[in-house]
């Protein structure tokens, strides 16, 4: 062999000695609640949401786990299991036998509680009763068996268990809490897909922390059940970055906030710290499509909480078929109307209930049914405001019913209305609609005299006017009568209006009314005055506070040098460290030009004015709070260095109370409370929720902070 093969095959063996040492991976120990055997990938860096999904256990590094072997004892598909003795000594068991004949577990599996790991697929098994002994079983492989009910109690006990695969069975039924294990334990992964369920309740994929859960191609129409009336805490997390996967499956429509106890979508960003794969070629785009993006919730956060949102096509209403759900938010805000979802619990027969979110409303939609009473009951909804539609029946008395103290709008026009009860006048909110032009009334109540008459449409009430009906002269000539859509005429006093009828020939008492008006306006504006003096001496910072935050403004300007002035207590390893590493890093990558004292500042220069030209040069400032940002105590570095702090604060602070083109983020690092913050205008942003929490929010929190930003200078809006 020449030299020069030689040194080939010395380059080769080296070459392939490097990429095997390079190939290896190594773990770190990793915790997740009461899980405190697992091991993560060095390459995770001890991130969560990698750690659930990439970790191991010690056995499985370690490859020291034996076979156990199958005996089948009938023909019935009844079996035992056995070990040879040479494998005795070992911990840790597999039990694999697929493609076999088992209809249930091996009938002395308890006498084996070494378990770690069963594979048992493709066979027949119907049940798992007996699984519970197996105390220490980490994974669960049951695909293409004939399974058919999943219950409470099945896997409670297995404290081990990480991973669960019942795929291709015939499941019909999980009850809730199904996956759920006790004292701080979770399944990091299941998969439950191409089964043969009619309903998924919440507690069964909304789950504290996983990998992945997947409900995928499910062979019947399904509904999400909250059957326990499961609310998420203000403060709890649901998931660790994981993913739920619903793809190829038959819902009746989108789910609901409340199917993840929440009350309101726009809470994803706070409770829920997992993305949703949801594709699906028959679900109708309806009311919960509308909720998604209520209360302000960002497209951004939706598109990463529901990833195939972006390419999502109605098929169902035909108004909306081959319409893009992100363009009826985007391009087509109208057809936000049609987005509705029909209601039938309550609804009184003959009318059309619905839910509307894109209008905050319930409709109940009775005209033209010949009803001769209104509706005893009504259907509670979503929608704060709801809607009565009578029009076009028989109906001759609006009477006392209990839904009409939540009636926003009532329209009873084309009834033969006769009578209005003062009971049905006093519950009928002051700020709410009544229609009911082409009526027979020949009086309203006097409750009336409560309300602007702006929200009456009555048409024309001709009345034969007593002294008893002085009040109504009053009230109309009090809010003036070009506000009025109805016309009181004094048929006995020559047919006039009565806010200019002669009442002199009744000979009536002077009527008081108009004084108790004006005495009750006085009496307000006097307790408005009073409140506004108690606010500007007890509420003053938090109202500013609140005033500021309304006028907070995200336009672009090339007047500032800096997009932001970073202010934080640089002798915290932490916090430094996670300002240069991750906050700028996020903001720089994104056109943002920061100024960070401690990287930036230049050592051989006054730093009090040098710090000041720099804040006033700062379109930003970005504050991280901390325990130590304001006080006083420690050694003379920290007193030095929580001198700048505060000396910063102040140059911050008075730069935002008196240029309103500046904006302020406050991060609470250490997730202080009002009470912990010596600062009184600090304290107040805390109040008011002003203040960004780090520990709670970090998931979103970079997003949250640059929306709060105003664009780059060199960006466009």
């Amino acid at each position: 062999m020449s030299s020069m093969g030689f040194a080939n095959i010395i380059s080769l063996c080296l070459v392939s000695y490097l990429v095997a040492v390079e190939s290896v991976v190594t773990y770190t120990s990793w915790r997740l609640e009461n899980m405190t055997d697992l091991l993560c990938p060095d390459s995770c860096r001890q991130d969560t949401e990698c750690c659930a999904c990439e970790n191991k256990r010690s056995w499985e590094l370690e490859g020291q786990v034996v076979n156990l072997h199958v005996r089948y004892t009938d023909i019935r598909g009844s079996s035992i299991v056995y070990i040879y003795w040479n494998d005795l000594n070992y911990n840790h068991t597999r039990l694999s036998h697929i493609h076999g004949r088992l209809r249930k577990l091996p009938m002395n599996i308890c006498s084996y509680p070494s378990i770690v790991e069963i594979v048992l697929d493709n066979n027949e098994i119907e049940n798992l009763d007996g699984i519970n002994c197996l105390s220490n079983l980490d994974s669960l492989y049951l695909t293409h068996n004939n399974l058919e009910i999943i219950r409470k109690t099945t896997f409670q006990n297995l404290k081990h268990l990480r991973n669960l695969y019942l795929g291709n069975n015939k499941i019909a039924r999980i009850e809730p809490n199904s996956f759920s294990l006790s004292g701080g334990q979770y399944i990091l992964n299941i998969d439950v897909s191409s089964n043969q369920l009619e309903s998924i309740d919440v507690t069964n994929f909304a789950l504290k922390a996983f990998c992945k859960i997947s409900y995928s191609n499910n062979r019947k129409m399904l509904k999400i059940a909250n059957k326990l009336d499961i609310k998420t805490a203000f403060d709890e997390k649901i998931g660790c970055g994981g993913e739920i996967e619903f793809e190829n499956c038959s819902l009746h429509s989108f789910f609901n906030y409340s199917d993840f106890g929440l009350d309101a979508w726009n809470k994803i960003y706070k409770n829920l710290d997992f993305s949703l794969s949801f594709i699906s070629d028959q679900l109708t785009c309806d009311c919960n499509m509308a909720e998604l993006f209520s209360g302000g919730t960002a497209i951004a956060i939706m598109n990463k909480f529901w990833r195939q949102m972006k390419d999502y096509v109605c098929e169902r209403p035909d108004e909306l078929n081959g319409t893009k759900l992100i363009d009826i938010y985007k391009t087509n805000s109208e057809k936000q109307d049609l987005l509705i979802c029909n209601i039938t619990d309550s609804c009184p027969r003959k009318c059309h209930c619905f839910n509307q979110p894109s209008h905050d409303r319930v409709v109940v939609d009775c005209q033209g049914q010949n009803l001769q009473t209104m509706p005893e009951n009504l259907p509670w909804g979503n929608g704060d405001r709801l809607e009565l539609l009578l029009a076009g029946n028989n109906i001759q008395r609006m009477e006392f019913r209990p839904y009409l103290s939540r009636v926003a709008e009532l329209d009873l026009s084309g009834n033969p209305l006769s009578h209005i009860s003062e009971i049905a006048a006093s519950v009928f909110p002051d700020d709410a609609k009544l229609n009911a032009t082409g009526n027979k009334l020949s009086s309203i109540p006097r409750h009336f005299q409560n309300r602007n008459p702006i929200f009456l449409s009555l048409g024309g009430i001709f009345i034969t006017c007593s002294c008893e009906d002085l009040w109504m002269k009053t009230w109309l000539s009090f809010y003036h009568e070009d506000e009025s859509h109805t016309s009181y005429i004094c048929q006995n006093l020559g047919g006039k209006d009565i806010t200019v009828a002669d009442f002199t020939s009744l000979h009536c008492s002077p009527d008081t009314s108009k004084l108790n008006i004006i005495l009750g306006s006085l009496a307000c504006f006097l307790i408005v005055v009073i409140l506004c003096i108690i606010g500007r001496l007890f509420l003053f910072h938090e109202i500013y506070i609140i005033y500021r935050r309304r006028l907070r403004r995200t336009v672009r300007s090339r007047e500032f040098d800096y997009d932001a002035y970073i202010s934080f207590n640089d002798e915290d390893d932490q916090q430094r460290k996670w300002v240069l590493n991750n906050l700028a890093k996020y903001l720089e990558t994104r056109g943002h030009n920061l100024f960070i004292p401690v990287r930036d500042a230049e050592l051989a220069v006054a730093r009090d004015e040098y710090l000041r030209s720099r804040i006033q040069t700062s379109r930003n400032f970005i504050v991280i709070l901390s325990e130590k940002y304001f006080s006083q105590d420690g050694d003379g570095t920290e007193i030095t260095q929580q001198t700048f702090t505060q000396f910063e604060f102040n140059i911050i602070w008075r730069r935002y109370r008196t240029d309103m083109r500046r904006n302020l983020i406050i991060i609470n690092f250490d997730n202080l409370s009002a009470s912990d913050i010596k600062n009184r205008w600090v304290k107040a942003c805390c109040r008011v929720g002003e203040i960004e929490d780090f520990t709670e929010r970090q998931g979103l929190l970079m997003e949250i902070i640059e929306r709060k930003m105003s664009p780059p200078c060199g960006k466009d809006n």
